[in-house]
């Protein structure tokens, strides 16, 4: 078996590039020299569930011919896990360094504590189906303020098993400020 796109270079390279048109920015957070494809931005942003992603013509005409223009043809067992993070990535305003878990630990710009509580974090880690996490992400993507890690996130979106939801909790825990995580423990 091939090894899986979200940990190819080639992939994340064309993933950023990608995202960089569709939201008009450069990976690292400033204004493009192009125009943001809005058309696109708005389709995959108004997606409610992965099949909407999926029928869109942003995801076919763009991001999927996108990855075909970088080489990269993917199988049929990951196209639903690219309409996902296609979804997902029109919300995203910002690239973060810091993994999803992390992100969302940090304290949002309007200056609430955190920007997903532990509450609703853990619950974000026991969703096991692909709409109810695609329709979560969308949430905590607005909770983060659009900050967002894009290979952390094509990992889960791709991949969203018990090992990448430990990944995620120690990177939550590992950032989370110590009030926040006492807190949350005492209310279990």
């Amino acid at each position: 078996m091939s090894e899986p796109l979200y940990a190819r270079d080639d992939f994340q390279k064309c993933l950023a590039s990608w995202w960089s048109g569709l939201a008009g920015r450069t990976t690292d957070g400033e204004e493009g020299d192009r125009a943001p494809n809005r058309k696109h931005r708005a389709e995959l942003r108004r997606a409610k569930r992965t099949m909407d992603v999926c029928l869109s013509e942003a995801f076919a005409h763009g991001f999927l011919s996108a990855l075909k223009d970088c080489g990269i043809v993917p199988r049929d067992d990951e196209i639903e896990g690219l309409a996902r993070l296609a979804g997902l990535a029109a919300h995203v305003q910002t690239l973060a360094e810091r993994p999803m878990g992390g992100i969302m630990a940090q304290p949002r710009a309007s200056g609430a504590a955190v920007a997903v509580s532990p509450q609703r974090f853990r619950k974000l880690l026991t969703i096991e189906d692909p709409d109810d996490f695609f329709v979560a992400m969308v949430r905590m993507l607005r909770l983060t303020d659009g900050r967002a890690n894009l290979a952390s996130l094509s990992r889960a979106c791709q991949n969203w098993t018990d090992t990448t939801r430990r990944w995620w909790a120690m990177e939550y825990y590992n950032v989370l400020p110590s009030k926040e995580s006492e807190h949350a423990t005492s209310k279990r």
